[in-house]
């Protein structure tokens, strides 16, 4: 009989970033009345890992690696969800941080709905957002659903997870099985994330163990989804990103800003079943590599393609 739940925080975070409080986050899984069951914890970590503000903190002070152990999650399958999500969020810093410094010029808050965003087009569902202007978040809310139908704004979009591509001005059966948010990145989009084995972005005594942004900001990671239309992303620290697609080639860029400094890893999606004949940087040709994991480091250079 309680009110409330993942579908209220979803709304009133919809609402109170254009009614001026830019940062929103419900504890994660519900305050009262928890624990939550796991479905609901999982669909909860899952929406606010793609928003301004991931907290855990119920009533009851569960924890993700208490909340899922040896009897509930033998093969630590559930607790591997969360730290995707998690991480997720935390890389997704540059980006929403970006957004946060010219919300002080333009108003606009980092999750918008879609009635906002789009007003033309008539519909204002009330668990869908976009999360700054290219990443589109259609939680599932409903008990025991594994399917969501999505509307999409225009578009194309491409699913951030799957690679599969979408038209825009539709509404679209997705799946949506349990640990799978419906998350997908608009054509002509950049999103700038942090590297991948960050931790944390706060200072910390122990920079060997613990890998944080506040000790190196690190390469940059783009993720695109090149358009015909040239697309340029400026960095809250001054660093650009751009991205365009033109007859048979793909342009991507980079310059340094305050923070960045140290190159860029691009990730480019909706690329297609044949990979590149040829990959240039400077005029220079790269040499195709066996795993994108050797590209990691700042002195790394050369392309991976993967189907």
């Amino acid at each position: 009989g309680a009110v409330g739940g993942l579908p209220a925080a979803l709304i009133a975070g919809l609402t109170l970033g254009p009614s001026g409080f830019p940062f929103y986050g419900s504890d994660t899984g519900g305050y009262r009345h928890s624990p939550p069951d796991e479905e609901t914890f999982i669909r909860w970590f899952e929406s606010t890992a793609v928003s301004s503000v991931m907290q855990i903190g119920t009533s009851s002070n569960d924890v993700a690696w208490e909340f899922f152990n040896e009897s509930n999650d033998p093969d630590s399958e559930k607790l591997g969800w969360y730290r995707t999500y998690t991480r997720l969020h935390l890389r997704l810093f540059p980006y929403a941080w970006t957004y946060a410094q010219t919300l002080l010029d333009d108003g606009r808050p980092l999750q918008r709905p879609l009635g906002l965003a789009f007003p033309e087009m008539g519909v204002h569902p009330s668990d869908h957002f976009l999360f700054g202007d290219y990443l589109l978040v259609a939680p599932v809310v409903a008990e025991g659903q594994t399917t969501k139908t999505v509307q999409f704004t225009p578009g194309p979009w491409i699913d951030w997870f799957t690679g599969e591509i979408y038209e825009g001005n539709q509404s679209a059966d997705v799946q949506a099985p349990l640990g799978k948010l419906p998350l997908y990145l608009r054509k002509g989009g950049i999103v700038p994330l942090l590297r991948p084995t960050i931790d944390t972005t706060a200072p910390v005594d122990n920079p060997a163990e613990i890998d944080s942004y506040d000790s190196d900001p690190g390469v940059l990671y783009p993720v695109v989804y090149p358009s015909t239309d040239e697309t340029i992303f400026e960095l809250f620290d001054g660093s650009t990103v751009s991205a365009q697609e033109s007859n048979a080639s793909i342009e991507l860029g980079w310059t340094q800003g305050g923070e960045f400094k140290t190159g860029a890893f691009f990730t480019v999606l909706g690329f297609g079943d044949v990979p590149p004949a040829a990959v240039a940087m400077d005029g220079q040709p790269l040499d195709a590599v066996e795993s994108p994991q050797s590209l990691d480091g700042s002195d790394a250079i050369g392309w991976y393609y993967d189907s």
